[in-house]
């Protein structure tokens, strides 16, 4: 085995190595090495530079698009279609609906951002008859194309909600959300009503504005029209469901809250058939702020450009 001599010298009395010359070669390849180096990181550097510059001006052709009209509507739709599926999926977590308003919007978000417990109460209070919004909603029904074959029942249904007579509301409902469902997906009988729904989704061109309403009418599978057992059902039961309603097997349906909630749901079925309600209705109260703005993710984005474009900085 080849031994290494390391060579000291003398430096204060204290011993210090004597670095010997590199051969040639390895000088030159070390140098080579450097100059590598220094060539890979100017080139790391330059294309770095140019990704930047590419990008900058990328933002700002985002950025100008953004702030135009066309930017700013498909923004505001972006954020309409997120908001409504955020607000579709608390309304089957509930199984509830409320028509398509910007103050009944902005009630359900602040539930949904602050987990406020639900309440059906306050819920049948806040759209029944005695509340701003319920001419405005039976106006807007009234005028619904898909309820005109069955208008005496709903004009009856509206009768009974109005003067509390919730059994008799709850019985003339029931009828006309199932006759509606039928009549458009073309099925009349061998198939439950929720399986009717999905294959009236499947053929109709469903309304953009509506998209919340698919997913709160899942409660007409879930409950509303779902198979009970007699005999495992008490007639003290409370629960809105059409086979122990119209068999006769509960005697405690007529609520206020199934009433308000059964004439939602029918809502909810008609604006996503017809279209909002909120546009068939010259009374409904209106709405100064925007809930997009206030709950909308991309809100902020959307001002921002806006105000980059008003100051003056047009693509």
């Amino acid at each position: 085995m080849r031994r290494t001599r390391i060579a000291f010298g003398m430096a204060g009395g204290a011993p210090t190595p004597i670095r010997r010359p590199q051969p040639r070669g390895q000088k030159r390849a070390s140098e080579y090495a450097s100059v590598s180096a220094l060539g890979f990181l100017d080139d790391i550097h330059r294309v770095g530079q140019e990704l930047k510059g590419r990008l900058n001006a990328a933002t700002e052709a985002v950025g100008d698009w953004a702030g135009g009209e066309t930017g700013q509507q498909v923004l505001t739709a972006l954020d309409f279609v997120t908001l409504s599926s955020e607000i579709g999926d608390y309304y089957a977590h509930i199984g509830w609906y409320f028509p398509v308003h910007g103050a009944l919007h902005r009630y359900v978000l602040e539930h949904i951002r602050h987990n406020v417990p639900f309440d059906a109460r306050s819920a049948a209070k806040l759209v029944g008859p005695t509340s701003v919004h319920w001419q405005w909603i039976v106006e807007g029904l009234r005028s619904s194309p898909c309820v005109e074959t069955r208008s005496p029942i709903v004009e009856d249904a509206i009768y009974c909600l109005e003067h509390e007579r919730w059994h008799a509301a709850v019985c003339s409902l029931l009828p006309v959300v199932e006759g509606i469902i039928s009549d458009r997906a073309g099925v009349l009988s061998g198939m439950r009503v929720g399986k009717r729904f999905t294959k009236l989704l499947h053929e109709e061109e469903g309304e953009l504005t509506a998209l919340s309403a698919i997913p709160a009418l899942s409660v007409l599978d879930k409950e509303v029209f779902t198979r009970q057992e007699f005999a495992d059902v008490e007639l003290a039961e409370t629960a809105l469901n059409r086979h122990l309603v119209l068999h006769g097997r509960t005697v405690s349906f007529g609520s206020e809250v199934n009433g308000c909630k059964l004439f939602m749901l029918l809502v909810a079925l008609v604006e996503l058939l017809d279209g909002v309600l909120l546009l068939r209705s010259d009374t409904a109260p209106g709405d100064t702020a925007s809930f997009l703005d206030e709950y909308g993710p991309l809100a902020g984005l959307r001002a921002t450009a806006r105000s980059r474009r008003e100051l003056g900085h047009p693509r």
